[in-house]
């Protein structure tokens, strides 16, 4: 270090030097011991291109913490995680998983390497991942949710595993429940991951547990530090879980069928006012069709948007029957699904479904009324904005936009 000089071993020449055909054992073994972690990561890439599994080995033996993760990181390169250039699994040793393993056991080892060598975890067959099982309990369980999270992330394939499942669903579900922040709250996902190919009393095991979480969330969301409301917190977590609870049919059943916040429950409060689904498909073949938005204007009844309708028939500013293009739209099919087309996703969650003259999402605990009627020789569709269904107003007005039939 006291001999380094700027022309000679900054970044520059030192990753010219280490990548030279004819660079030297001593000159990997130098950088990967240099303090500077971007020459220590030149010379990993060194040590892979020249197979010196080798050093690999050494690193993650090292009682030096950088070397150790200099080692960890060798590993997923061979693995492949993220990018496949050095991906060569067959260089990854039995006596190099133990390491490993070392790493992941030691309770003095650094969690920011310890969850590095986790992350390999992903790599190992299902009968070594359930070896773990016990560390990744107690990991789901850290008081660090960045520590819960990766965990979660591990153990995802055991909440398939009839010998692991019961030990991890409940934790997965415990820390998720209590989360606030927006990265754990999406760690949801890695339930419905986890479950999409388990059997149906694992199937059943999870969506028993998950359907008293979903039913008793918040509307709000507090900070974990009890400081502030987070923004819309409460619908995004009532989603997230939503779409876990949606992995299956049965669950998607369980969605559909609870009670759905209205336009006319906005204004009362009262639960006799919100839509529920009795789960009979009520078929109005006048909606089958693809529908384009005419335009973002905003009204509050069909009788508010007739007029405007007629000048835009008159201006010719309606999208023509049978064009393709269509930036924001719906595509309501025989069987009850209504399709979010282009960016119209965004204000409306889907899966989306109607059922006469009302449609409602799946993951998100609101319907929508909608009219179709036609002008001139023209059909038009009025669908009815989201709303917050967290607040009742007295004084709302529903917000529909126009659509009219293209195909």
């Amino acid at each position: 270090m006291l001999k380094e000089t700027l022309q000679e071993h900054s970044g520059g020449p030192a990753k010219k030097a280490l990548d030279a055909s004819n660079v030297s054992d001593e000159a990997i073994l130098t950088y990967l011991h240099h303090p500077e972690i971007t020459h220590r990561f030149e010379a990993k890439k060194a040590m892979l291109k020249h197979k010196k599994d080798g050093m690999i080995l050494d690193a993650l033996r090292s009682k030096d913490a950088r070397l150790r993760h200099i080692g960890v990181m060798s590993l997923h390169d061979l693995f492949g995680t993220w990018r496949k250039n050095n991906k060569d699994v067959a260089r990854v040793t039995p006596a190099m998983m133990t390491e490993v393993e070392r790493i992941i056991r030691d309770p003095k080892e650094s969690w920011f390497l310890k969850l590095w060598a986790t992350g390999l975890l992903q790599h190992v067959d299902l009968k070594e991942l359930r070896s773990y099982k016990d560390v990744l309990a107690k990991m789901i369980l850290h008081e660090e949710r960045w520590i819960q999270g990766s965990a979660i992330g591990t153990s995802q394939r055991l909440l398939a595993d009839p010998e692991s499942y019961k030990t991890i669903f409940p934790l997965t579900v415990k820390v998720i429940k209590s989360a606030t922040g927006y990265p754990m709250i999406t760690r949801a996902s890695e339930i419905t991951k986890g479950l999409d190919n388990a059997s149906p009393e694992i199937q059943a095991y999870a969506l028993d547990l998950l359907k008293p979480v979903y039913q008793n969330l918040p509307q709000e969301l507090i900070s974990e530090n009890g400081i502030y409301v987070i923004p819309d917190g409460g619908n995004l977590k009532l989603k997230s879980f939503g779409q876990v609870i949606g992995f299956s049919t049965e669950g998607q059943e369980f969605l559909n069928s609870r009670p759905k916040a209205t336009s006319e429950w906005k204004i009362s409060g009262k639960e006799k006012d919100k839509f529920v689904s009795d789960g009979q498909f009520k078929r109005n073949k006048s909606t089958e069709a693809t529908w384009s938005l005419v335009n973002h204007n905003l009204f509050e009844s069909k009788a508010d948007a007739l007029p405007w309708i007629k000048g835009q028939l008159k201006g010719k500013k309606v999208p023509d029957l049978g064009t393709n293009k269509i930036k924001y739209g719906f595509r309501f099919l025989d069987n009850g699904e209504v399709q979010t087309l282009g960016m119209t996703n965004r204000s409306h969650t889907n899966p989306l479904y109607y059922s006469g003259d009302v449609a409602f999402s799946t993951f998100k605990d609101i319907a929508h009324h909608f009219e179709v009627f036609s002008v001139d020789d023209r059909e038009f569709l009025i669908m009815e904005q989201p709303f917050d269904i967290k607040i009742i107003d007295k004084n709302y007005k529903p917000q529909y936009k126009v659509y009219v039939k293209i195909k």
